[in-house]
């Protein structure tokens, strides 16, 4: 079974899949690999397209390009981390050689990651039909020749459709340049539409939507054709109310890849029917493939296919990127068609994610990490104006009598819902799922209470409990209502300028899985999945559909009541998943009387951000369902430890090439390394200390240092020993006010302090002086010191004779008094720690602090015939005094200790450093 791994940044939870998709990235998006790697090259254009290596990765790209290995041009790059990518090469000279290079950016700090060069060659297509100069008369041009290809040679802008493709054999091929369509026009338009009942393909060129053109324009239309068509290398932008960018009906034999596919549509007719998507396909026969396109906004549905006909087969949905903007209830970024493969898709939308409704389904291996706001709802159908309303948001949902036989694995799920966001109307239109912008534009008057655009035609009450930002310096107002080019609301009289429409979002309770498939006997199964439903609300109340409040579950079970299966059926069987909540763990607003079997499943209440306070995680779906499912073998994990210890804080995996740093084995004064080193990240360095000896314990213990860009492959100091004038071993590094500290021990265990400007000039300061609470002297030994630096308040933490951990404070760095005489981490109880332990370092997470200690079973450690095992583990604490020790120390197997943790940007690295160098990444 998977495990879901944390990475908090600035105080959010983010949760990562340990996927068996694709191989994971040890280094995060700064090392991906560059997958699934494709290119199109036409006269005077490419497209070229990748994918990062881990579908959990996000990154920002660009290409270079140019005539030699050296390049010298590059294409724009992204402003929104995507897992695929997708860029086109224009203006290039045909019959020509070309080499690129594709280049990933880490969003969180910049570093980019090269592929190698490759090679592309142009050529002239010497048989071409060229547009517009080979076609006559005026657009629509008219490609009639069987078997032709057509290629465009500059931009075109037609009044209403652009392109209509009508004999078979033909390719299209746009070459890089941009079509526009629907620029004058008050019918139907398309961009390009295909009229012939023949194989026909389209391909590598941008289509977009103009100034005027009727409902339901499209940039690409293929109306009644059930003959094979491939679509590739095409980006569109459509923005007039119900615009499709693609749009294929009675479709068979389709393949549509590799295509950069955009909608800024806000305006549709009805949720219901036609709804709008932005690739809508309908087929009667079946043999449809839609894989690596990158799929954006909208404002309903992203990828939407529907059977026509119970023979149609063969459906294959895959390794799409979709960010697509659920604006309207019922939107899922994925409908697919009964019978599909589904599978490698990344859902990071702002809506709904997948909505199975039909026969035979297998949905596997999808990334889905979502969030949602309310939404516009013609409730009941075909009212007017919309109606905003919170609906639940789903990540996976199952709907209706024919949602059966389907399969359901190893996906991950999550859906988070955030407090309530006000942009202030700043951002860009295409961003709106982030910033929830609509419209920028210039008024033509701003009196009291109103405003008005005489360039507008809205919809009456379109924009209703909108909100208006037009002055800089006063705050927006909430629009009561308009006309068809006046907004009404507590406005300013003012000189008219540029003012923006946007929606302050109030994001929806979040269920992950949603069961409401009604036939008892449906035999859907869910397996080896990940659930994770989160809520940022820390008071949670319930409502009625459509005002549903602010709590999340990992399972929704909607009219789930239709009666029992027959027997040795089901209507859903879910098992062997993981389910994690901060709230409930299941609920239904009707009592189950279904046969649903939940076996096997483990149920872990999340501690992060919070964990809302209820008496039972189950809400609502009866006695006699929740007792059944009590008592099915599945784990509620509730207790006081999932939630005091983190996951990423306490659980790591082994880098796959460890050890990562070692002595040299050689004559040198570092042949050996021993004890506890220390690594600080700083600046995109790693820096390391560590003690180097020959291999003989009573010989002096000098200080080493060593560098690296990647904390893998590590550069030793070039004056290595930096430090020699005294025995230093077991230390312990932190830098205050632009000053290196250095804690560490020196002969006879008796620790000393350090200090230098740099980390690489060290001045000796002194023995320490530790003081009993009575004012009395410690007694030497006291070593593997550990410093905690707390509101202006230095605290030392150091073990005697490897007997516990002490603490003491100081007002100086050299002298220190005990908080208590006691230790306040002892040995044992545990057996892999009764015999030593000794701190290592101190990290604060979430309000909780962390204590890496080494620990030993044997009590004769110290004898060199001992061999001792030593481990490394974690404690935790509220108050620094107070500890408890993780019930599943210790935290990585085998010999490792003297453990190191260190957060990359990305996630938590420990580095365990006696007396090898060993790499772990948090899960």
């Amino acid at each position: 079974m998977k495990k879901i791994h944390f990475l908090l940044l600035s105080g959010i939870a983010f949760l990562f899949l340990g996927f068996s998709i694709s191989k994971i990235a040890l280094e995060g998006p700064s090392n991906v690999a560059f997958q699934r790697t494709w290119s199109y090259v036409s006269e005077t254009s490419a497209v070229i397209y990748w994918q990062l290596e881990d579908i959990s990765l996000s990154a920002n790209s660009f290409v270079e390009y140019g005539k030699s290995e050296s390049l010298g041009k590059q294409t724009p790059a992204t402003k929104r981390p995507r897992w695929a990518h997708w860029h086109r090469l224009n203006e290039l000279d045909p019959g020509a050689t070309y080499y690129y290079r594709m280049v990933s950016v880490d969003p969180i700090n910049n570093k980019r990651t090269n592929s190698e060069i490759y090679k592309i060659e142009t050529e002239k297509k010497k048989d071409a039909i060229r547009i517009p100069v080979d076609m006559t008369g005026s657009m629509p041009y008219i490609l009639d020749q069987k078997d032709a290809y057509y290629i465009l040679t500059e931009d075109i802008t037609a009044e209403g459709t652009a392109i209509e493709i009508a004999a078979e054999g033909i390719t299209l091929d746009l070459d890089g340049h941009t079509v526009v369509f629907g620029e004058n026009s008050s019918e139907q338009v398309y961009g390009v539409r295909f009229a012939d009942p023949g194989n026909t393909r389209l391909c590598n060129g941008h289509i977009l939507q103009g100034k005027k053109s009727r409902d339901y324009s499209a940039a690409v239309v293929s109306l009644d054709r059930p003959v094979p068509t491939e679509i590739f290398g095409i980006s569109t932008d459509v923005h007039l109310p119900n615009a499709f960018p693609l749009l294929m009906t009675h479709a068979n034999t389709a393949n549509i890849h590799h295509n950069n596919i955009y909608s800024r549509v806000t305006e549709i007719e009805c949720r219901h029917y036609p709804g709008n998507a932005l690739m809508r396909i309908y087929t009667y026969g079946g043999d449809i493939h839609i894989h690596d396109n990158l799929v954006t906004e909208g404002c309903h549905w992203g990828i939407n296919v529907r059977i026509k006909s119970r023979t149609a087969k063969n459906i294959e949905i895959d390794n799409n990127d979709i960010q697509h903007h659920q604006q309207y209830v019922n939107g899922y970024a994925l409908a697919p068609s009964e019978g599909a493969l589904v599978h490698h898709n990344k859902i990071t939308s702002s809506g709904r994610g997948v909505h199975l409704k039909g026969d035979a389904t297998l949905f596997y291996n999808n990334y889905i990490d979502t969030k949602g706001h309310q939404q516009l709802s013609d409730y009941p159908a075909r009212t007017r104006p919309f109606q905003h309303r919170l609906i639940e948001l789903h990540g996976i949902k199952f709907e209706g009598r024919s949602a059966k036989n389907c399969k359901v694995y190893n996906n991950f799920v999550r859906i988070t819902q955030y407090l309530p966001v006000d942009s202030g109307g700043v951002g860009a239109l295409e961003d709106k799922m982030e910033n929830g912008v609509y419209i920028r534009s210039t008024a033509s008057a701003i009196e009291k209470d109103r405003l008005v655009d005489t360039t507008q035609a809205w919809e009456k009450d379109r924009w209703r409990y909108y909100f208006l930002k037009y002055h800089p310096d006063l705050p927006p107002a909430k629009i009561t209502g308009n006309d068809a080019n006046t907004l009404y609301g507590d406005f300013k009289e003012l000189e008219p300028g540029e003012y923006t429409i946007y929606m302050k979002w109030e994001y929806v309770p979040p269920t992950p899985l949603n069961l409401a498939c009604y036939d008892p006997n449906g035999m859907n199964e869910i397996y080896d999945n990940t659930f994770i439903g989160i809520t940022n609300y820390k008071e949670v109340w319930h409502g009625d559909y459509g005002d549903t409040g602010d709590w999340a579950t990992a399972i929704m079970l909607i009219a789930m009541d239709k009666g029992p299966a027959d027997p040795g059926k089901y209507a859903a069987y879910v098992h062997d998943n993981q389910f994690y909540s901060n709230d409930l763990f299941f609920n239904s607003g009707w009592k189950v009387n279904m046969t649903i079997r939940l076996e096997n499943n483990i149920f872990t209440l999340l501690k992060e951000p919070f964990a809302i306070e209820r008496p039972n995680r189950i809400f609502d779906v009866g006695e006699a369902f929740e007792k059944e499912v009590r008592a099915s073998n599945n784990t509620f994990n509730e207790g006081t430890e999932e939630g005091k210890f983190a996951t990423c804080m306490v659980q790591f995996k082994p880098f796959e090439a460890n050890p990562v740093f070692e002595g040299t084995g050689k004559g040198t004064w570092d042949k050996q390394i021993r004890e506890r080193g220390f690594i600080l990240f700083e600046e995109g360095i790693y820096k390391m200390w560590y003690s180097g000896y020959k291999g003989v314990d009573v010989e002096p213990k000098y200080l080493g240092y060593a560098t690296s860009r990647d904390g893998i492959s590590w550069s030793r100091h070039s004056e290595n020993p930096i430090f020699n004038e005294k025995w230093t071993e077991d230390m312990f590094v932190i830098k205050e006010d632009g000053t290196y500290f250095m804690y560490a021990e020196g002969e006879n265990d008796v620790a000393h302090l350090l200090t230098s400007p740099d980390g690489i000039s060290w001045q000796e300061q002194g023995d320490l002086v530790i003081l009993n609470t009575n004012g009395e002297p410690i007694p030497p030994p006291y070593g593997t010191p550990v410093v905690w630096i707390e509101n202006e308040k230095w605290y030392l933490f150091y073990e005697r004779n490897d007997n516990g951990i002490w603490l003491a404070t100081s007002e100086d760095q050299i002298n220190w008094r005990n908080v208590q005489d006691e230790a306040v981490i002892n040995k044992g109880p545990g057996a892999y720690d009764e015999g030593a332990v000794a701190a290592n370092q101190v990290v604060r997470y979430n309000d909780k602090y962390y204590i890496y200690y080494h620990g030993s079973s044997n009590p004769d450690w110290a004898d060199p015939n001992a061999n001792a095992l030593w481990t490394s583990n974690v404690a935790v604490s509220t108050d620094l005094v107070h500890w408890e020790k993780y019930s599943r120390n210790p935290i990585v197997e085998g010999d490792h200790s003297s453990p190191i943790l260190v957060f990359d940007g990305e996630r938590q690295r420990l580095y365990t450093m006696h007396d090898k160098v060993w790499l772990y990444f948090s899960e």
